[in-house]
């Protein structure tokens, strides 16, 4: 599996995974705290109002793991400017 995150087309953080291995549930690390990063853009456009850091760990309950799989994984982060901020 591999995830490739862009902003104004370049590369700035990529996974890569195997998933090569069925695995249990139980086997998973508690993953707490749950956290989502909110950005509100400024109404007039370029640049950001408002980033908000939230615990949503308490929020997400109806979760329903369906296949549970296990292997290698690498997370790569690129440099890069940051438009508008």
């Amino acid at each position: 599996m591999i995830a490739d995150t862009r902003l104004a087309g370049a590369s700035v953080l990529n996974i890569r995974s195997t998933m090569h291995q069925e695995a249990s549930i139980d086997e998973k690390p508690v993953l707490k705290p749950n956290w989502r990063l909110k950005v509100i853009p400024l109404a007039g456009g370029k640049g950001v109002d408002v980033m908000q850091l939230i615990d949503v760990s308490d929020v997400i309950t109806d979760v329903k793991v369906h296949v549970c799989r296990s292997g290698d994984g690498v997370v790569g982060f690129e440099p890069t400017l940051v438009f508008g901020l």
